[in-house]
């Protein structure tokens, strides 16, 4: 790409694309880190919570990891080595 600018897609396909609200994001084979392809993965600050976006559905998810969990913990996300 001669330019960096974003694209409008309908689909993923298998990719995954998993965003820090920050400064992170990778696109990753689905199968390959065993999550549901054609979906966005996302943190937001100061929320525990991690969302799932469906490109497929149009729906976002929420995934709770539990109520022991203060809800104003800055997230992180952690990607396995390649």
């Amino acid at each position: 790409m001669a330019k960096r600018a974003w694209l409008k897609v309908e689909t993923l396909g298998d990719r995954v694309f998993c965003v820090n609200y920050r400064h992170f994001g990778a696109s990753l084979s689905a199968q390959e880190v065993g999550l549901q392809g054609n979906c966005i993965y996302f943190l937001r600050g100061d929320d525990k919570g991690l969302y799932v976006y469906n490109m497929e559905r149009g729906t976002t998810t929420l995934h709770n990891p539990g109520h022991d969990l203060q809800d104003d913990v800055a997230p992180e996300m952690l990607m396995p080595a390649s």
